[in-house]
């Protein structure tokens, strides 16, 4: 049987929550899920931390030159090709994303290609609070959209789920509920991983 090809990516190579969560995810896919599942990372530059950490553990990274987190249309554009041919090539089984503007970017262009799973996690709903009257309207727009867009969606809590509701980003059938408590120490549970991915049947 021929292994499952995965491809995680995020906005920035820096060492915080989102990429930790990344992080933990691909190790425990690496450690224990080896012959199952190939799995390779894509970012925007190679400035953080993420990047070495990664190649400690031997996985092959991408560099998206012109994923930035900042709103910048023309950039954003060339990213959007940039994923777009890296899937194409990759020829993967699951795209996840992290992050706003790699989740906003990946999931059209992974479902555009008709990649067979989609998800999107979400480490938080930062970038919507952080604005208030119609710009934040305007982001809310966007996530609706953009929910359209991937299969699972992925929140830590249920605080966050239920604001997912309440500006109707999704559908009940998207939602999956992780705790943002998964550590390499922790990775015993090995269903985590698979429920994380949508990939657990039972």
């Amino acid at each position: 049987m021929s292994k499952k090809k995965i491809l995680q990516i995020i906005t920035r190579s820096d060492w915080a929550g989102g990429q930790k969560v990344l992080f933990a995810l691909v190790y425990g896919l690496k450690q224990y899920y080896s012959e199952e599942y190939d799995v390779e990372v894509a970012c925007g530059k190679f400035d953080g931390q993420l990047i070495p950490e990664l190649e400690k553990i031997g996985i092959k990274v991408h560099l998206i030159e012109n994923l930035i987190r900042e709103i910048s249309p023309l950039k954003d554009i060339k990213a959007f090709f940039e994923i777009k041919k890296l899937i194409i090539n990759g020829h993967y089984d699951v795209v996840h994303l992290h992050s706003s503007k790699a989740g906003f970017l990946g999931r059209i262009a992974a479902k555009m290609l008709k990649v067979p799973l989609v998800v999107y996690t979400v480490h938080g709903w930062w970038p919507i609070e952080q604005y208030k009257g119609l710009k934040r309207k305007f982001i809310i727009l966007i996530e609706r959209f953009a929910a359209r867009y991937c299969d699972k969606i992925v929140l830590l809590c249920q605080r966050d789920l239920q604001k997912a509701k309440s500006w109707k980003i999704g559908k009940e059938d998207q939602y999956v509920i992780i705790p943002n408590a998964i550590i390499p120490e922790l990775l015993s549970e090995r269903r985590i991983l698979k429920s994380e991915l949508g990939l657990l049947t039972t």
